[in-house]
């Protein structure tokens, strides 16, 4: 069977929606199934990586530290989201 599968996020973003539907393809692959995802590129031209083993060059082998990989995904921002108040709660205490 041909699927496909519509998501606003997808790899290399990391969050539950994106795991569910990475081992859901996979499973459905395992299966036999031929499987395409069909997402928004929030970087335009930028290519979203295809398998699992390019996540992992991309995201993981390439970095040489945490820091590194903080600058890579926007870390700055990521700090600045934490500590912004998001619809009427905010982190800080």
């Amino acid at each position: 069977m041909r699927i496909a599968i519509f998501t606003e996020t997808y790899l290399p973003q990391i969050n539950g929606v994106v795991t569910h539907i990475k081992i859901l393809k996979e499973g459905l692959e395992a299966l036999g199934h031929t499987v395409l995802i069909v997402t928004a590129d929030a970087k335009a031209g930028t290519a979203i990586p295809e398998t699992f083993k390019d996540y992992l060059d991309k995201w993981v082998y390439s970095v040489k530290d945490h820091d590194e990989l903080l600058d890579k995904i926007g870390g700055a921002r990521l700090m600045r989201l934490k500590n912004e108040p998001h619809l009427g709660y905010s982190t800080r205490h």
